[in-house]
């Protein structure tokens, strides 16, 4: 069985391992300073962590975001305050290739719907083909490009 559920206070280190696990992936432009214990710790005090079981077994993460850090743009369809944002998607190294960050994004799409929604922002890294690949099967259209936190983005959005 496979659920997305809010993580749980004694899994703030099981997601640091899921981060640590993908340093060094083609497409991660993840390192030792980003993300942490830090991002970790703000996303569960915001209730903004969730992580993605597979039979007892935390696989994989994801924050929705509590500020949007994407409104600044304006290549959006939709940004009348009823759009949502998501970041720091990790799958374990083990599970990756077998369409887990597809369910869990979508999952967590559904969450979103549920909560009024209208739209989703997300920053791909331009490197991460991967996961381009991944939100474009998902829906997600491409709007834009941009640098921040030192890297390329590609910025998607999904309608829901």
């Amino acid at each position: 069985m496979i659920t997305l559920r809010p993580a749980l206070i004694n899994e703030k280190q099981t997601v640091l391992s899921l981060y640590k696990s993908v340093i060094g992936l083609e497409g991660s432009v993840w390192d030792d300073e980003y993300p942490t214990i830090t991002e970790i710790d703000t996303d569960f005090d915001h209730n903004c962590l969730y992580v993605l079981e597979k039979d007892g077994v935390v696989i994989g993460a994801i924050s929705p975001l509590y500020e949007n850090i994407c409104d600044e743009f304006d290549c959006w369809q939709i940004s009348d305050g009823t759009q949502k944002e998501f970041a720091r998607v990790v799958i374990g190294r083990d599970y990756q290739g077998h369409g887990y960050g597809a369910l869990m994004t979508q999952m967590l799409l559904d969450i979103f719907k549920k909560e009024g929604c209208n739209s989703v922002h997300i920053l791909v890294a331009e490197c991460n083909i991967s996961a381009q690949k991944t939100y474009l099967k998902n829906g997600f259209e491409h709007r834009g490009n941009c640098e921040m936190f030192g890297h390329s983005y590609l910025l998607y959005e999904k309608v829901l």
